[in-house]
């Protein structure tokens, strides 16, 4: 066995308790670091997704705006041709009825 000086391993000892401290110091800062990138990452993809749900919101709006019209337009060409078929019907009946006294 060897003899050590008590001094030598108080310094030793005091030696890796500073270098320990050192690490877990390095190592919480680099955690606290990781831990503001997280959240400004977070804080970056929640903006980017809530400004892609609202571009999708617009786009919805428009296209559902732009099939209303669309339909709007097509039921009052469907009402047109509607009456325009009535009156149709309307004068056939008249000329049969013509026709079936002039003979």
């Amino acid at each position: 066995m060897v003899y050590v000086p008590k001094d030598t391993v108080i310094e030793f000892m005091k030696k890796i308790e500073d270098e320990s401290n050192q690490r877990i110091q390095k190592y919480a800062d680099y955690a606290a670091r990781m831990k503001l990138k997280f959240s400004d990452y977070e804080a970056q993809s929640e903006e980017y997704y809530k400004n892609m749900l609202d571009k999708f919101k617009e786009h919805a709006k428009k296209m559902i705006t732009t099939k209303q019209r669309e339909l709007e337009t097509v039921r009052t060409a469907k009402e047109k041709h509607e009456e325009r078929m009535e009156r149709l019907q309307e004068r056939i009946r008249e000329r049969n009825i013509k026709n079936f006294w002039s003979d």
